[in-house]
């Protein structure tokens, strides 16, 4: 028996729909007695706040007989107070003396009662007094009298209320509050006062039980909770039971019209989604996925206007996607350089075919192989253990040995950059090979020939006395000589700018892919889970055509850049420095470095070769970055800065990298001097950028250690 996909669908939706259903169920069930207590809870801390409002009510009551009575007391007048309320009694004193008492107490004699209190140290309104080997509460409030006439202390009023057994306190509580039975307690769990009989509360109610916990009496009738309302005295309030009742079958009221609305607006949005919409988006995703394979492939319009419009933009977005795929391939392919990358599992994925020819290998020799697979044991331990550094770091510049096709093996420069995706996962690494044979053997014979340059200069003095004739002509076979091997130095300065040039591509392009990763992933999840709206649907459609042309934007820069012609001509400096600042961005985006600019405004026109400043400034911008990763700075910096004096043109980068050491300030332009390890540099970039502005711009290139850092100065003179 055969089912079609649609029914398998619909049997998974419902059964899914059901699931949530009886979830829903379980949980409004099992939750709702909490939803009960919470209200309980707040209807028990609304009535402590409304008892802490009657005890404060009682205060007042003291305090406002005081002052209705203070002019009595003042004019000598003992008489007894008219009226004392709820006020158990009121007593005057002279500062040392009880002088008068109004009022009386059934506990104890209250002349006893009032001594007490005035020898007792007052801290707040409630006073335990000890009395016949029984503990009472007093809630007082004194005044102290002051002479009008003589502005002194003349005595003091007193105002006391008993708290033990009173019941107009406890009965007005209660009739405020709709409560049931009210019990006052000590911190020794000594009843105090009580609206119901002792044995009721010795059968019924727990008197030690936590402060704010809901509780229910041995026979059911009340629900209780026990709260602090004075320092030294608990309160426990009593509610009917049946008020319980009544709220949770509100609430379960309530649940059952939320769980039947539930369920007629869940087959109600099934049936409109299955028959008005998910059919129609899954032909649209057969076209999706067809386009990836067939660039004919054809969309059936739809009886729905929006999906025939997201139709027409995903083929030209696909389009477009194809050209730009084809441009990125063509412009590895063309690369001089051998170009490689790898896989998170560090196996080769790509490469042009000069990697090919270096190795005298055929593309399915090397796809998807390792570096021990193709190469010797010894070399692919170097490799591959650089490789593994590469998944913490960013990049990666070191030197090694390559075994090429002729089988000899090469001295060479690896320049590599990670790729990561938008979690911070490792992806990925890219990689360019540059050959550093000639350039090692280039400086064997330069170190030769600085040895031997004494010698070699007192022969030819003395050769020079015996062959004046043939001077001229030995003289142009000297200087070219040196002129072919500026060339060959100038070549390897150029093929390793090369490599940081592919790195600073793979920095401009990590991002924008990772998001078109992201919205084309997105958006197939999202589909499966039948949840993809039109409009997040045109939202990713947006993401993915902005980073495409993102991506052909950078392609631009850098072809420029490449294309830049080596010849004299007027260009605007400012112009210059902000075509260089585009290929750089990135990659100091990634390595978290400020681009701080400090360029005048105003045009400044020059004749020159364009290609030769942009080398210059991106290789003193770099080594700034190189400086300030190797010595961990917290908030790197570098600044590039241009403006004009009198006599000459001046251009400056600066870091706060720490700067330079002062015993070798004086070789860092010397060929192949450098401070870096020998895997992440040949040091030829200073002394070529030197040599650049010295010898064809006619200029000056220094360093200057600042206070933070160091900062390299370029001095152009000016033109007329």
């Amino acid at each position: 028996m055969k089912f079609k996909l649609s029914n398998i669908f619909a049997i998974i939706h419902f059964g899914f729909f059901l699931g949530i259903f009886s979830l829903f169920i379980y949980w409004q069930f099992k939750t709702i007695k909490e939803f009960h207590n919470i209200e309980l809870n707040n209807f028990f801390n609304q009535t402590n706040s409304v008892v802490n409002l009657l005890v404060e009510k009682q205060q007042k009551e003291i305090k406002d007989l005081i002052h209705s009575n203070l002019h009595n007391y003042l004019s000598g007048d003992k008489k007894y107070l008219p009226d004392l309320g709820n006020i158990d009694f009121v007593f005057f004193t002279d500062g040392k003396n009880i002088v008068n008492i109004d009022g009386f107490s059934l506990i104890a004699d209250v002349n006893i009662i009032a001594q007490n209190l005035k020898n007792k140290t007052i801290t707040n309104n409630i006073v335990n007094l000890k009395l016949n080997s029984k503990d009472y509460y007093f809630l007082v409030h004194k005044e102290k009298v002051i002479d009008e006439k003589l502005g002194k202390v003349k005595g003091e009023i007193w105002g006391v209320i008993l708290l033990n057994d009173n019941q107009i306190f406890l009965e007005d509580i209660r009739k405020n509050l709709n409560l049931k039975e009210i019990i006052v307690i000590n911190k020794n769990k000594e009843i105090i006062a009580s609206t119901i009989k002792i044995d009721n509360i010795s059968s019924n109610i727990q008197l030690d039980k936590n402060y704010n916990e809901l509780s229910v009496s041995a026979d059911e009738k009340f629900i209780y909770r026990k709260n602090n309302i004075f320092e030294s005295l608990d309160i426990i309030y009593m509610l009917d039971n049946n008020y319980y009742n009544d709220i949770y079958g509100k609430y379960i009221k309530k649940a059952w019209w939320v769980i039947t609305i539930f369920m007629i607006l869940g087959l109600f949005i099934y049936v409109l989604v299955k028959y008005s919409f998910i059919q129609k988006m899954d032909e649209l995703k057969v076209f999706i996925e067809n386009s990836f394979t067939n660039k004919n492939a054809k969309y059936k319009e739809s009886n729905i206007k929006e999906l025939d419009d997201i139709s027409i933009v995903f083929k030209e977005l696909f389009q477009k996607f194809n050209q730009n795929k084809s441009f990125q391939e063509t412009l590895i392919q063309t690369l001089p350089l051998p170009f490689f990358s790898k896989d998170k599992d560090l196996r080769y994925n790509e490469f042009n075919d000069a990697f090919l020819n270096m190795l005298g290998k055929e593309r399915e020799d090397l796809i998807y192989k390792s570096v021990y697979e193709i190469s010797p044991k010894e070399l692919a331990d170097i490799y591959h253990e650089a490789d593994l550094k590469l998944i913490k770091d960013v990049n990666q510049i070191y030197e090694s040995k390559v075994l090429y096709a002729d089988g000899k093996q090469h001295d060479v420069v690896f320049f590599k950059a990670s790729i990561f995706n938008e979690k911070g996962d490792f992806e990925g690494l890219l990689g360019v090979i540059v050959d550093i044979s000639n350039t090692k053997t280039m400086q064997l014979e330069l170190e030769e020939l600085n040895k031997n340059l004494e010698e070699q200069v007192e022969e030819k003095t003395k050769e020079l006395k015996n062959i004046n004739s043939n001077l001229e002509k030995r003289i142009e076979e000297e200087v070219e000589n040196n002129r072919k091997k500026d060339i060959k130095l100038y070549e390897s300065a150029k093929n390793a700018q090369m490599g940081e040039m592919i790195e600073n591509i793979a920095h401009q392009w990590r991002q924008p892919l990772s998001v078109i990763s992201t919205a084309v992933s997105g958006m197939s999840f999202i589909k499966e889970f039948y949840t993809l709206t039109d409009e997040e649907f045109k939202d990713k459609t947006q993401v993915v055509m902005k980073n495409v042309k993102y991506l052909s934007e950078t392609i631009d820069t850098f072809r420029n850049y490449i294309k830049e012609k080596n010849e004299l001509m007027e260009v605007v400096l400012q112009e210059r420095i902000d075509n260089v600042l585009g290929i750089v961005h990135a990659s100091l985006q990634n390595n978290h470095i400020e681009l701080i600019k400090e360029i005048v405004d105003t045009p400044i026109k020059y004749r020159l070769v364009q290609g030769e400043l942009s080398q210059v400034i991106i290789n003193l911008i770099n080594n700034a970055k190189d400086a300030l990763n190797n010595n961990s700075i917290d908030k790197k910096w570098i600044k590039i800065g241009l403006y004009e004096t009198v006599e000459s043109i001046v251009i400056y980068v600066e870091d706060n990298g720490g700067g330079v050491a002062e015993n070798i300030k004086e070789k860092i332009f010397n060929p192949y001097f450098t401070t870096k390890h020998q895997s992440q540099g040949t040091g030829i970039g200073l002394h070529m950028s030197k040599d650049i502005i010295q010898r064809h711009l006619e200029g000056k290139l220094y360093m200057e250690n600042t206070s933070l850092g160091a900062k390299f100065i370029i001095e152009l003179p000016k033109q007329d």
